[in-house]
C-alpha cells in the first residue's frame, strides 16, 4: 500500500469483504459524474424551459409573479437541473458514509491486534 493521495481514493480490490462495498461507492460516484452532464445536456434546453413556463402560466387563471430571476429559474428547472443542484451535497454525504464504513473495520482490526492483559483466575 502506497501513501499517495490517489491510492487513498481508489478502491482496493484485495478480496476482502469490503472490496465490493468500495467498488459500489466508486461506481456510484462514476455514474453520477457521467449521468448528470448527459442528462443536463439533453434536458436543460431553452425549449424545455419555455414549455414548462407555458404550462405553469396556463395552469392557473392568475399568472404567478416571479420577483427574482432565481425564483423563475427554480420554477422552470427540469428534473435533471434539480438533481445537478443537489448532487454535490448528496455525493459529499455518500462519500462521508463510505469513509466511515471503510475506516471502522480498519480501527477494529487495529484494536483487535493489541495485546490485552491476560485474564487471571482472580480477575
Amino acid at each position: 500500500m502506497t501513501d499517495s493521495a490517489l491510492s487513498f481514493f481508489l478502491p482496493r480490490l484485495d478480496g476482502s469483504a469490503f472490496a465490493g462495498l468500495q467498488l459500489l461507492f466508486a461506481l456510484v460516484f462514476l455514474a453520477a459524474a457521467i449521468a448528470i452532464p448527459v442528462l443536463l445536456r439533453r434536458a436543460a434546453q431553452p425549449a424545455q424551459w419555455e414549455q414548462r413556463l407555458a404550462a405553469i402560466e396556463g395552469a392557473d387563471a392568475t399568472t404567478p409573479t416571479y420577483h427574482t430571476v432565481e425564483e423563475l429559474s427554480q420554477a422552470v428547472a427540469t428534473a435533471a437541473e434539480r438533481w445537478a443542484d443537489m448532487l454535490p451535497g448528496l455525493l459529499l454525504v455518500f462519500g462521508l458514509l463510505g469513509t466511515f464504513i471503510v475506516i471502522l473495520p480498519l480501527i477494529y482490526g487495529h484494536l483487535s491486534k493489541r495485546h490485552w492483559p491476560a485474564r487471571t483466575a482472580l480477575g
